[in-house]
């Protein structure tokens, strides 16, 4: 039972781990339909971005990011308007079917404390928060 039981919390580490990775190559990338598929579709889901009020909901959340991707593409084609945004010190906490993921958020020379709340719906984990 032990080892049934530490399979289980592997699998779901496992599982929080490649949604994680999802979110931030998918920031990092600006793909808008891959930050889609990452989000859950319920209406408690809710993002609070650096500086801003709290988003509510799917379509306020994903409308939010496809500004901010936007805002990528109309920087400019110069190469320095790179973007790279990468987790490091992550501590994950799951419970039942959700998950804590903390983490610092190193953004092009600076850094963020963020934490994303996923929940377990139809065998994937899902962002239900992000908060950075």
């Amino acid at each position: 039972l032990e080892d049934q039981i530490d399979n289980a919390r592997t699998a779901a580490e496992f599982g929080i781990r490649k949604a994680q990775t999802e979110f931030y190559d998918a920031f990092s990338n600006q793909d808008l339909k891959m930050m889609e598929n990452l989000w859950s579709h319920s209406d408690d889901i809710c993002c609070v971005h650096p500086g801003m009020e709290s988003l509510q909901g799917y379509d306020s959340v994903i409308e939010s990011w496809e500004q901010i991707f936007a805002g990528f593409s109309r920087v400019g084609d110069d190469d320095n308007n790179e973007f790279n945004i990468e987790p490091s010190r992550v501590t994950i906490d799951i419970c039942g079917q959700t998950a804590i993921c903390k983490c610092v958020e190193k953004v092009n020379g600076g850094k963020l404390e963020a934490l994303n709340l996923y929940r377990r719906e139809d065998g994937k984990w899902r962002m239900t928060m992000h908060m950075a």
